[in-house]
């Protein structure tokens, strides 16, 4: 793979043929490349080889990072849409109006993007090649890109049905929905929250903000999911100890459902703990206010502050770790465009970063790269200054 090509004092010039190192400029999922097959594995340690690591570092700056910026540019406008067509009036003017139909059109127009994508690669690469390729998102975030455009398009029928008056009071029955349908509702938070991940994807291509998500994530994965466990069974004791103190037993989880949320306001001092006993009942009283100092102090002072230990010592701990988990997930996102894209825009010269060689004895040429390392640079000044010194 690798190849000298002309060398003077400690300065030698290589040549690296990418084939088998880099994805192929046809991908067809026949054959994996070794930068696929590290991702898959995370190994950083042979990612940040100098060699692997110039590669992707020539990706990056000739073409990935500026899909990137464009994919996260695109996403934000996307969730843009998606919020006005929920929020936005129907338009008591003119300009709301075509407003809020154009952020419909263009909204729809990148949900038709996404859903063909998905079904052109499945159709160009098959569909057992699809379920293997190495991709950035999540099976869940395929299948939602697969139902995306239909999606939109049946959340805009339901937006069009409810403003006119005809079709609410005779279609909206027989559809079985009516104007705040917990379909709709749970399919448009369903939009949304996938419309914010897109937003978080984009964000990961920055290394200032990439690398702070990933220390985010494992400060969630490890310091709280300690605290959420921990702190879950206080609440149930607390919660426990409110019901029972109101004299509430036999009243039904509805009344032990309050009890957890004026236990949870207790540590936030935001319960009137006598509007919560019965008039005269100052034992009654006594004894609310006892178990909501109990439930402050344990709570907010002791496991609040233990969890804000554990994150300070967990971000120190993990800082250099993200960064070089960063490089990972940079490689993640370079695959996934390469995946993306076509042959033809992977050669234009906006994307090609190689060289090619012709071989008159192949159909096809190989792409290389080249680069040149000092190597006993310190050494060779020394003894060129001694040669000289001599004359």
């Amino acid at each position: 793979l690798l190849a000298k090509e002309w060398s003077y004092g400690p300065v030698t010039c290589r040549k690296l043929f990418l084939d088998g190192v880099d994805i192929p400029v046809s991908y067809k999922g026949d054959h994996r490349s070794v930068i696929e097959v590290l991702v898959e594995h995370a190994r950083l340690d042979v990612l940040n080889d100098s060699q692997v690591q110039r590669v992707l570092n020539a990706k990056w700056e000739k073409y990935a990072k500026r899909i990137q910026e464009q994919r996260f540019i695109t996403a934000i406008l996307l969730t843009v849409f998606v919020i006005n067509n929920t929020c936005a009036p129907y338009g008591s003017t003119v300009l709301e109006y075509l407003w809020l139909k154009f952020g419909q059109v263009c909204a729809a127009g990148m949900f038709f993007q996404m859903t063909w994508s998905e079904f052109y690669k499945i159709r160009h690469w098959g569909m057992e090649v699809y379920m293997h390729a190495q991709r950035q998102v999540t099976w869940a975030e395929r299948v939602y890109h697969m139902i995306a455009f239909p999606l939109h398009l049946y959340l805009i029928s339901l937006r069009e049905i409810r403003e006119g008056a005809f079709f609410v009071d005779y279609c909206y029955p027989w559809m079985g929905l009516d104007r705040t349908g917990p379909l709709e509702k749970l399919l448009r938070v369903l939009q949304g929250g996938m419309c914010f991940v897109g937003v978080i994807r984009g964000m990961m291509g920055f290394s200032e903000y990439g690398h702070f998500l990933l220390m985010l994530n494992k400060m969630i994965q490890h310091d709280l999911r300690k605290f959420l466990a921990i702190y879950t069974v206080f609440l149930l004791m607390f919660s426990h100890a409110f019901y029972v103190a109101q004299n509430n037993m036999g009243q039904g989880f509805a009344t032990f459902l309050d009890a957890m949320r004026e236990s949870f306001q207790a540590v936030l001092q935001q319960v009137d703990f006598g509007s919560m006993s019965s008039k005269g009942q100052t034992q009654t009283e006594f004894v609310l206010v006892l178990i909501g100092l109990s439930n402050f102090f344990v709570v907010s002072l002791a496991l609040v502050n233990m969890l804000i230990a554990m994150m300070s010592t967990t971000y120190e701990s993990i800082n250099q770790e993200a960064m070089m988990q960063w490089a990972l997930v940079r490689a993640s996102i370079i695959i996934n465009i390469d995946h993306d894209l076509d042959e033809a825009t992977r050669m234009s010269d906006k994307c090609r970063y190689f060289e090619w060689e012709e071989k008159e004895d192949e159909e096809m040429g190989r792409r290389f790269m080249t680069f040149t390392t000092s190597e006993g640079r310190s050494n060779y000044l020394m003894s060129e200054s001694r040669r000289l010194s001599t004359f």
